[in-house]
């Protein structure tokens, strides 16, 4: 028995920054303003220790500088709002199962 594969067309795309011109492979794009950028001209918010940290072009993550600030603060208030509320939640399922109810029996 004989199998023919068939011919597959190869598409390759490539993606032209915004900022050099240079053409590259992939698609990266500012997470601000939305331009495509090289990795030459990526920016990466150094907070962000994350596998897919944000991109940034320089002119963007330039400007957020100001803003970094002001984020990381709003960011440990909203941390300890959320750490407050599971201490809460804690605190009422032990008085919950101290009482011998279950869930949702209170």
């Amino acid at each position: 028995m004989r199998i023919e594969a068939g011919k597959e067309e190869i598409i390759k795309y490539s993606y032209i920054c915004d900022l050099c011109g240079k053409e590259t492979g992939y698609h990266r794009v500012c997470s601000i303003c939305g331009r495509d950028i090289c990795s030459s001209c990526t920016k990466f918010d150094p907070r962000d220790m994350g596998d897919y940290p944000e991109k940034y072009c320089e002119s963007c993550f330039n400007i957020g500088q100001k803003y970094l600030g002001q984020i990381s603060a709003e960011e440990e208030k909203c941390d300890v709002i959320v750490e407050n509320l599971e201490q809460e939640w804690r605190d009422e399922a032990t008085k919950v199962l101290k009482k011998g109810q279950n869930v949702g029996q209170t």
